[in-house]
């Protein structure tokens, strides 16, 4: 998980004084990561700073990512 917070390279407002921090795949490949690290975010909380969760995200058409409802 540190690989990810290291290399996120996509950190997005979510709400509730949340952050959604993930590696792009592009950005996975040029920095020779293993691809899989861009499966996943992490959402962490900007009172605490504590992980208030891991996702797994999934592709969805056009090379999108996103949660699976």
């Amino acid at each position: 998980m540190t690989t990810i917070f290291d290399e996120a390279d996509t950190e997005t407002a979510i709400g509730g004084n949340c952050r959604l921090h993930r590696v792009s795949r592009r950005t996975a490949k040029a920095r020779g990561l293993d691809e899989r690290v861009a499966r996943f975010a992490v959402i962490l909380s900007d009172d605490s700073q504590k992980i208030v969760t891991v996702l797994a995200m999934y592709r969805r058409g056009c090379g999108r990512y996103s949660l699976r409802t």
